[in-house]
């Protein structure tokens, strides 16, 4: 067995002990739900979100060895499957969470918000949907058209969130921190959360915690957010970079491209901090 083979058997050990660990933990929220004990209901079914993560990456480091889809021009019906299974699964999670709450909580839009963006990215992978497929995606996009309303009602309520860090609701921090981090691994193909609103150089980066993220918040903060032309310029960067990361998410040509952009950017916002 090669090093390159062996490297990836253990990562494909890994991901599928993670993976059990994901069902483990859903079958633990299934088991107290069925006996109507929502409080550990609710907190196994967090808990797989988290662990799903953790899964999320150990899935994105055997693709990153393999080549397997590190650009969806190489086979993209192979990318294609890769992404829906991810976006199939963290829906189906979500929506188990969502149930929990109800219609007036901040959680619970939250929590539709993201099951409507699911849905609509699932649009783009229809064509490679089998029989069983078809029907889930069916049912999806019936129900994110009979909660979209209700989303589109509380958009300030949404746009207001804190960043995550400064979350008050701990249930709510923890569920969108596991979003931030499957967000930037690369078997997902949308940016569900970015920690601080760093939507695209989180994409680009592929991580929501390199070095350079922190130099363009503390950007933000200190100079765009001082002053109303920056918060401008915030508000519809909010609006648009989810969108804008979800292109750069899925092509590895295009990631190499915006980061090296990026990291200029970020070494010429250090020097103006030295200078200041």
């Amino acid at each position: 067995m090669s090093d390159t083979s062996d490297i990836e058997y253990r990562l494909e050990q890994n991901a599928n002990q993670a993976g059990e660990e994901v069902a483990r933990l859903m079958g633990r929220g299934d088991y107290y739900k069925e006996r109507d004990d929502d409080a550990q209901a609710l907190k196994n079914y967090i808990s797989a979100l988290e662990a799903y993560a953790i899964y999320a990456r150990l899935k994105s480091q055997i693709i990153a060895v393999s080549v397997a889809i590190s650009t969806q021009d190489v086979n993209p019906n192979n990318a294609r499957i890769v992404f829906s299974q991810t976006l199939f699964e963290l829906f189906n999670l979500l929506y188990l969470i969502s149930d929990f709450y109800n219609s007036n909580s901040i959680v619970k839009v939250y929590l539709q918000s993201k099951l409507v963006q699911i849905a609509e990215q699932l649009d783009e992978y229809e064509p490679v949907f089998d029989e069983q497929e078809l029907n889930r995606y069916s049912n999806i996009k019936d129900y994110a058209e009979s909660v979209k309303s209700n989303v589109l009602k509380n958009q300030d309520n949404l746009q207001n969130l804190q960043p995550i860090k400064e979350e008050s609701n701990e249930s709510l921090k923890t569920i969108r921190k596991a979003l931030s981090d499957i967000s930037s691994e690369k078997i997902c193909p949308l940016s569900l959360e970015s920690s601080g609103g760093c939507f695209i150089a989180t994409a680009a980066y592929s991580t929501s915690i390199h070095p350079d993220l922190d130099t363009f918040r503390k950007f933000r903060d200190r100079s765009l957010l001082t002053n109303p032309w920056g918060r401008l310029f915030v508000s519809v960067y909010y609006q648009v970079g989810p969108q804008i990361a979800q292109y750069v998410n899925r092509s590895f040509y295009l990631k190499k491209i915006v980061r090296l952009w990026l990291e200029k950017l970020a070494s010429f916002m250090r020097m103006l901090e030295m200078w200041q």
